[in-house]
């Protein structure tokens, strides 16, 4: 006999600020071990989000450099192969996982010069202030998005070409 399920997820380990609702027909797939739920064996369209929470949480607790798919896949519950159908590699869900620091970031910062009010300086500071916080905060996150811009080639292109430019304007 299944025990009630409510309509919520709360991913504890992959993101707990952020609760999946869970539609109907994933409700009947929730399996009971005694008196204990055990995640649903049916995703619908959300395990790429899920993914990218549990690879985020990886990040966050134990660095960049520990982060699998298959562990991502685990942490979660699911096959391998089911990771690999949303992702073709660790460098792909890296990505994912830079794209949403990046996001969450830029919200942070929003917020601070929001209690900036009217005034420049004060939001310029509020805001200074709230993405210094933010990269303390999620500091390997931080480290990672860093290292995933100094990967891009158009970047590393851009800096040969301004380092060739300036060699050759400094000479006599």
């Amino acid at each position: 006999m299944q025990a009630p399920v409510d309509n919520m997820l709360h991913c504890s380990k992959v993101a707990p600020e952020f609760p999946l609702e869970i539609p109907s027909k994933m409700r009947s797939a929730t399996r009971t071990k005694g008196s204990e739920t055990t995640r649903p064996t049916f995703h619908h369209g959300k395990l790429r989000a899920e993914l990218v929470g549990s690879a985020l949480t990886t990040v966050e607790t134990l660095g960049h450099e520990s982060l699998s798919v298959r562990d991502a896949a685990r942490l979660i519950g699911v096959t391998h192969t089911a990771a690999y159908r949303h992702f073709a590699d660790r460098d792909a869900l890296l990505a994912a996982v830079t794209s949403q620091g990046f996001r969450a970031m830029r919200g942070t910062i929003l917020r601070g010069l929001k209690r900036g009010g009217e005034d420049a300086v004060e939001r310029s500071i509020q805001g200074g202030v709230a993405c210094v916080v933010y990269c303390v905060e999620h500091a390997r996150l931080v480290r990672l998005m860093v290292a995933a811009g100094s990967r891009r080639p158009a970047t590393r292109a851009n800096l040969r070409q301004r380092d060739s430019s300036a060699s050759t304007s400094s000479s006599p």
